[in-house]
């Protein structure tokens, strides 16, 4: 017995309409999502890096050296210490300088008050010669006047005595004539005399001006003994960070002049040390971007650092390693410290995603020479 249908249902032309309409509808998809991923690739950029390992030390290292040589007393600075430029990091032991400085004040002393003692005497003596002087010169005009009137006075006498016709002879000097004329010389002689004395103080002079060459020269003196106290003080030369390690073992160790004391790493001026594989080197050149991730400062809560490709090792850092490649840092002011470590991604290509991906297949076609790949490109 069997049963047969007389009119079976039309299933099968649904079917094929809902394959075919879903089939279109996967190939409308992925031509979107191709179209779409087109436009992204054409409108988006990308970079290609070069991943590298190492750690941070400061550009630039400097040495204090001491000036002077000695004990050296004390220092104020550890390993890790922070400094400002001109700050004190140790002195040297000047107890001998000290003596010198405190003798020389007291020969200044007494050379001040020695001249001050000689310049009061000198302005007394001066003052005194000229006062003798100038009485001596009083004395002396009256004298010539006490001689012009005895000889007025004997002229009018021997007129009146022997009369006009006999003037032409001679007539006997008097007494009052000739007592005038030796008060006179007596009083020049005394003149002369005082003005000797006065002329006689240009040895005071002469001794003021040896004590103001002694002066002189203990000033001189002194300004080098403080030049000496300054430089047996140790300062910082740059503000930075102290690296030299153990410092306070150093206090009792005696210095030569021009002995390096301890080394200042420079603020603000940091570099990195990376190590690139050798299947990379060919992709990083000088002047190429640089983004630092410090392990002590996590980007994500502080911030990336930028840099730049300073220069790149010739040999490996041992054979078949690494090259190192120094990366200069931009000026921070984080505290950054040296020997933190670092990843360094070394930017070696820039643009967009379409642009990258063409070279790319180019390169491995090997229609583009392989150099020109990694060069950055500008803008993207």
């Amino acid at each position: 017995m069997s049963l047969t249908l007389e009119n079976p249902p039309a299933l099968e032309p649904d079917r094929l309409r809902f394959t075919r309409r879903f089939l279109l509808a996967l190939l409308a998809g992925a031509a979107a999502l191709a179209l779409t991923a087109g436009w992204l690739s054409w409108r988006l950029g990308m970079e290609v890096s070069v991943e590298a390992q190492g750690f941070i030390e400061p550009q630039q290292r400097h040495l204090v050296k001491t000036s002077l040589g000695g004990l050296l007393h004390q220092l104020v600075v550890r390993q890790g210490q922070k400094v400002e430029a001109g700050a004190l990091l140790a002195a040297l032991e000047d107890r001998e300088w000290q003596g010198e400085l405190l003798k020389i004040d007291k020969d200044l002393e007494i050379t001040r008050t020695h001249r001050r003692e000689v310049e009061e005497r000198l302005g007394q003596e001066q003052a005194l010669g000229l006062a003798e002087v100038a009485r001596a010169q009083l004395a002396g005009d009256r004298a010539q006047l006490q001689l012009e009137q005895a000889r007025t006075e004997e002229r009018l006498d021997t007129e009146a005595i022997l009369g006009l016709a006999s003037l032409h002879r001679p007539a006997a000097e008097r007494w009052s004539v000739r007592y005038a004329r030796t008060e006179l010389a007596q009083r020049q002689l005394e003149l002369s005399m005082a003005r000797q004395r006065l002329d006689g103080l240009d040895i005071g002079r002469r001794e003021l001006e040896t004590l103001d060459r002694t002066r002189e020269k203990l000033v001189q003196d002194r300004a080098l003994l403080i030049r000496r106290l300054d430089q047996t003080l140790i300062r910082a030369p740059v503000a930075g960070t102290v690296l030299t390690a153990d410092l306070e073992r150093r206090p009792g160790d005696y210095l030569q002049a021009g002995e390096s004391l301890l080394e200042l790493a420079q603020d603000h001026h940091w570099q990195a040390r990376v190590l690139v594989r050798e299947e990379e080197l060919p992709k990083v050149h000088p002047g190429q971007q640089v983004r630092l991730y410090l392990r002590a400062f996590p980007h994500l809560e502080h911030r990336i650092f930028p840099g730049q490709v300073y220069s790149i090792a010739a040999v490996p850092i041992v054979q078949g390693g690494g090259y190192e490649v120094k990366v200069l840092l931009a000026p921070e002011d984080y505290p950054l410290a040296c020997g933190m470590s670092a990843r360094a991604l070394i930017l070696v290509e820039r643009g967009r995603i379409a642009s990258l991906l063409w070279h790319r297949l180019l390169q491995q076609l090997g229609r583009c020479p392989g150099p020109a790949f990694y060069l950055p490109e500008a803008g993207g």
